[in-house]
């Protein structure tokens, strides 16, 4: 804002959210017009009043902008659902970079894991359950790339689309401590494995439809299936999987197999989707993305109908067990907290790890979050007003750097030798030492987001990329170390307590502080270094006698 009192002008400046400008834009255009004519006389009247310095300047570019900028309409903001190829061709360039070098890494670990023979059986069995998982995980992840831009479009403001992710996070959290209550887990809830995962396209594809209205009941009712989707992935496709395998008396070992080729797939599908869902979106708008989600989980269905083999599925007992789940869940909690008390007296190395899950989880979940918003204002200070970022694209940045992460933590740990040469498990001292080194990083990435994040767009980015690298080696990382401080029988406890803390984390940061990007990073760098003082913590308590064996 200009203001003049007979001597020099002086400029006050505020940051303003993208929907704080986009929502202001028209307002402007028409006073701008309406004042002073079209843009050339808007030139004449500066030059006139202020002359022809750097205030001028300034306020000419802000004229043009506004004579430029894309129309508010009643519907909601009008902006475009992908930039011009101008912009995207570099993000292009820095992601065939990035998968270059994943595509190097995952050569480098294929050559260091012995081939299994198998066959032409399991393949087929392979094949069938790959094709419908990689199904659903491309139906998830084209629904996350353009949600908070097309909910922004509809006219509802951050701290909405903040409880939004919240609602599907907390279904998600709810169902995974009920399935784990029940007996056979969440498949039992629906009939059987089969009905499950065809019972999460179904969820996945309700959460699509939803978005087609802007109304907010009807967007919480898809996060509600969204989240519920999101718990069925996560569980009933692998649990499908382990039980068929040893129903048709597949040898052991050749689990293993399948697991690395899911890695392999679900790194390709990871990277793709955001492709697609940038693509989608170019053709056919902000909903573009939801209309793909939507034909992958129509096709999932198909494949599992039509490949996977019947089994003696029934509904009958599934409210005997959600009934038996509720109640188990609701009496457990006293006993989880008798039994959360005994674990910190007599492992507290296991109860720093708990705070630790907790905390960089819950950074991890705050991240996906708000990359949307802090890109697209640094977006809008780089290409211009009315110039969103490639979602798409960044989305796909974002997964390759998680899947890189996962990948150099493979080749690092399957380097370790001892004196002979010979390739030895990582240390529990080695696995605190990475996992610091992981939490400094990741802390480091914060404070450059929050501080110029929404400022400098490809320095913004390069942060949340390092970010997304430090999480892909954090779980094969915590994973391991939770394997040297935890005792067998209470790693299901020390699970349960770090999603608890985790659910009650997200919900106090994003329901409070959604709309301040610099102070939310900022405090998930606290996050990071308060994992950081654990992790040390947690050096001190390790000890030979309750070292368990690497899992």
């Amino acid at each position: 804002r200009v203001e003049t009192d007979g001597r020099a002008p002086r400029v006050r400046r505020r940051r303003l959210s993208p929907v704080e400008i986009t929502s202001g834009m028209e307002a402007a255009r028409v006073l701008a017009e309406s004042v002073v004519g079209p843009k050339p006389k808007i030139e004449e009247e500066i030059e006139a009043v202020l002359g022809d310095n750097q205030v001028a300047k300034a306020v000419e570019n802000v004229a043009e902008a506004v004579l430029d900028a894309p129309v508010v309409t009643e519907g909601g903001v009008e902006l475009p659902p992908s930039p011009p190829f101008s912009v995207s061709v570099n993000y292009l360039f820095v992601l065939a970079a990035v998968v270059l070098v994943v595509f190097i890494c995952d050569r480098v670990m294929r050559a260091k894991v012995p081939k299994t023979i198998v066959t032409r059986e399991f393949k087929s069995f392979q094949r069938n359950y790959l094709n419908a998982y990689t199904c659903a995980l491309g139906a998830e992840w084209l629904q996350d790339s353009h949600l908070f831009a097309l909910l922004l479009r509809h006219g509802h403001g951050v701290d909405q689309v903040a409880s939004l992710y919240v609602a599907g996070f907390v279904v998600a959290y709810l169902w995974g401590v009920l399935a784990d209550c029940v007996p056979g887990g969440a498949a039992t809830l629906f009939g059987g494995g089969r009905s499950a995962c065809i019972a999460c396209f179904a969820c996945y594809g309700c959460a699509a439809l939803t978005v087609f209205h802007d109304d907010y009941p009807t967007l919480l009712l898809g996060r509600a299936f969204y989240g519920t989707g999101t718990a069925l992935l996560h569980t009933v496709f692998d649990a499908w999987m382990v039980a068929e395998h040893m129903s048709q008396a597949f040898p052991d070992d050749w689990l293993m197999q399948t697991y690395q080729e899911v890695g392999r797939y679900t790194t390709v599908v990871s990277i793709g989707s955001g492709v697609l869902a940038e693509l989608s979106a170019a053709s056919l708008g902000l909903t573009g993305p939801f209309l793909t989600s939507l034909t992958l989980c129509t096709t999932g269905s198909v494949l599992i109908s039509r490949t996977w083999p019947k089994g003696n599925e029934s509904c009958r007992g599934a409210m005997s067990g959600l009934t038996s789940g509720i109640a188990e869940m609701l009496t457990s909690s006293a006993d989880g907290v008798r039994n959360m008390a005994g674990l910190v007296q007599n492992h507290r190395g296991a109860a720093f790890l708990v705070v630790v899950q907790a905390c960089f989880e819950t950074v991890m979940y705050i991240a996906l979050f708000m990359w949307t918003p802090t890109l697209s204002a640094s977006a809008q200070e780089l290409f211009g007003i009315g110039t969103p970022p490639p979602y798409g694209l960044i989305f796909s940045l974002l997964m390759a750097c998680l899947m890189l992460g996962s990948l150099v933590f493979q080749i690092l740990t399957s380097s370790l030798t001892d004196g002979q040469g010979n390739p030895v498990p990582p240390s529990p001292h080695f696995l605190l030492r990475m996992n610091k080194a992981i939490c400094a990083c990741a802390a480091v990435a914060c404070m450059i987001t929050a501080t110029m994040g929404m400022v400098n767009h490809w320095t913004g980015l390069g942060a949340l990329l390092c970010f997304e690298f430090s999480v892909g080696m954090y779980y094969p990382a915590i994973g391991s170390l939770r394997g040297k401080f935890v005792p067998r029988e209470s790693r299901g406890l020390v699970m349960h307590a770090s999603k608890t803390l985790l659910a009650v984390l997200v919900l106090i940061m994003l329901l409070n502080f959604a709309s301040m990007a610099s102070i939310v990073f900022m405090f998930c760098a606290m996050l990071l270094g308060v994992c950081w003082f654990c992790l040390y913590s947690a050096g001190g308590e390790l000890s030979a006698e309750s070292a368990t064996p690497l899992v």
